[in-house]
């Protein structure tokens, strides 16, 4: 028996090509007469194109759709670590820090929209999720078995009564031992309300608006999931960050990364501030930021220099100034110095003195006439 070719091939390992289901196939082009799919390719082009273009598009800042269901607050899966990894591309038409374009230009250029200007998006927040609720439960079961161990041995102490007190003492002292337990009970339940907040002052995308009044528009997350974006808008004037915290590290994409992962900024009159993370798309760079929130100058901003460098130049400079005092003045340098700075203030002193006798001179003193006047101007007349 003879066996054809096509028997001993499997019918598994036959595949039908997907290009067949896609459009009808023209094989022959009738130009070059050479034998293509063309209607094939193109639509399985277009179809690449188009998947390529939904996927990159969520990955450019601002473009993505913000949604506050569950599956946005807790990761997919237990590598935690590739909720880490960055996700967001440069976004097209923002300015980068180069030799060609300084800072000062790229705070003309902000400054020279139209339009509101997404300045900032974050990367997804999950792991702050995460670690906030764990250390919520971890403080509010604290706080439960706090509360009802104390409970127990209050009432314990409450029913032996082994110090024999009347009714009156008693109750006092059972109210007493009840105010403890709340009090070290109130601790945990404190701290795991914080972790519980702590997501909702994140700051999930923000907008600079341009005019005469600066503004700052931004969106958080909402405290119940599948509610809307809570979106704030404040004038630029209310809101600054610390003024021993520094955007600007000189490390990242943005140069923005540090071992705190995050910044706060703060708003006027407001205890609790709002949170940034470090890990996000940035107008410019950090250096923008710390122009807008740290209220610097364009030349302290390219500095970057941070606030230990600044205490540190700060003493460099009185070192320096105290090392030519004691080659001025040699031996106790210090009394000297401060006899002259003595002598310059009783020198102002003097002078300040003098002045207001002379102004107190010219308007009590007396009057006198211009030569060639008449005789009665010519008298002078005191005046009282």
């Amino acid at each position: 028996m003879i066996l054809s070719i096509r028997n001993l091939i499997p019918r598994s390992s036959i595949k039908v090509n997907p290009l067949r289901n896609l459009t009808k196939l023209n094989r022959i082009n009738t130009t070059n007469n050479i034998p293509i799919f063309q209607n094939a390719y193109n639509s399985y082009n277009s179809y690449n194109v188009i998947r390529y273009k939904s996927d990159l598009i969520n990955k450019i800042p601002g473009e993505s759709k913000q949604t506050n269901q569950l599956k946005d607050r807790f990761p997919t899966s237990l590598k935690l670590s590739n909720e880490a990894i960055p996700t967001l591309l440069p976004r097209p038409g923002v300015p980068r820090a180069s030799n060609t374009m300084p800072l000062k230009k790229m705070l003309y250029i902000l400054k020279q929209k139209q339009e509101p200007e997404l300045i900032y998006d974050a990367e997804p927040h999950k792991l702050y999720f995460v670690f906030c609720y764990c250390f919520a439960l971890v403080f509010f079961i604290y706080a439960f078995n706090t509360y009802s161990i104390g409970s127990e041995l209050v009432i314990g102490m409450y029913k032996d009564n082994d110090m024999s007190l009347d009714n009156l003492k008693l109750n006092l002292q059972l109210i007493m031992n009840f105010g403890i337990v709340a009090l070290l009970t109130l601790g945990p339940l404190i701290a795991g309300s914080v972790f519980i907040l702590f997501p909702s002052r994140l700051i999930r995308r923000m907008w600079y608006l341009p005019g005469k009044i600066e503004h700052i528009r931004f969106t958080t997350h909402p405290m119940i999931p599948y509610r809307p974006s809570p979106v704030i808008t404040l004038p630029l004037s209310e809101l600054s960050r610390h003024q021993r915290s520094r955007i600007w590290t000189n490390k990242g994409f943005y140069g923005t990364n540090d071992s705190s992962f995050f910044f706060f900024v703060k708003e006027k009159g407001k205890k609790s501030p709002w949170i940034m993370d470090r890990k996000g798309f940035f107008w410019g760079d950090g250096r923008v930021f710390d122009v807008l929130f740290g209220k610097e100058t364009i030349e302290q901003a390219e500095r970057g220099e941070k606030f230990d460098e600044k205490i540190g130049k700060m003493m460099k400079k009185g070192k320096e100034e105290e090392k030519k005092l004691k080659k001025e003045l040699g031996f106790g340098w210090r009394y000297k110095a401060q006899g002259k700075l003595m002598i310059e203030d009783l020198n102002k002193l003097k002078k300040i003195i003098k002045k207001d006798s002379i102004t107190d001179g010219s308007k009590n003193g007396d009057s006198k006439s211009l030569p060639g006047g008449n005789e009665e101007d010519q008298k002078t007349v005191n005046k009282k």
